[in-house]
């Protein structure tokens, strides 16, 4: 099975009406030590104990619920579907090899997370191929990324009871298609960022970005 990427180290932000937010204000590198743009202030499981696991079963309850938690993962483990992460929680890889293969995390309705130094691959089918979905009415700015290995980009029109909004600008879109229903108003966000051109992303991202680096 393929791998499917989203690649940025430009622009991927959401605007605060999001549920979810994604933001890449300045090249990726693992120096970085605090999130930067809309993550500002985003503390994860903060000071909490950590929890080191090596088992679907114990991180899947390690995960689980909105108080404060740190969770490690020791290894490669294999998941046979999504799961869902509570907020308040920060999962972090141990190593260079550690993560997930055959299923993938999902963030839904939940705040405050943050996941760091993971190996992931051959994350299972869910629905459509797409990469990023704007939903409820969010405003999202995507510029300046590469996507490689997806169907379909971008989408403001599925798995939702309201479509939502995206600007596209600067992208390698590597063949993929795109299903933008409306492109609204969020074009610039509320902090400084440069921009990489999407031509020097992936070798960017390569050299600073991935488990092991931090």
């Amino acid at each position: 099975m393929r791998k499917r990427h989203l690649t940025g180290a430009a622009t991927a932000a959401v605007a605060p009406a999001a549920s979810a937010v994604l933001a890449l204000p300045r090249t990726a590198g693992a120096a970085d030590t605090a999130p930067v743009g809309f993550g500002a202030g985003t503390t994860g499981g903060g000071t909490a104990t950590a929890v080191t696991v090596s088992t679907p079963d114990a991180f899947k309850a390690a995960v689980t619920g909105g108080s404060a938690k740190v969770v490690k993962v020791n290894g490669l483990i294999s998941l046979s579907g999504q799961i869902d992460i509570g907020s308040n929680t920060t999962v972090l890889g141990i190593g260079s090899s550690s993560g997930f293969t055959g299923g993938g995390l999902r963030l839904k309705k939940v705040t405050n997370v943050v996941v760091r130094n993971l190996d992931l691959s051959r994350a299972v089918k869910v629905g459509a191929e797409t990469a990023v979905h704007s939903r409820m009415g969010a405003q999202m700015l995507v510029g300046n990324n590469v996507f490689r290995g997806t169907a379909v980009a971008v989408t403001t029109s599925r798995d939702s009871d309201a479509d939502g909004y995206a600007n596209l600008r600067g992208n390698d879109l590597g063949g993929a298609a795109t299903e933008i229903s409306r492109t609204g108003t969020f074009t610039s966000p509320p902090y400084g960022y440069t921009a990489e051109p999407a031509s020097g992303v992936v070798t960017s991202m390569t050299a600073g970005a991935g488990a092991g680096k931090i």
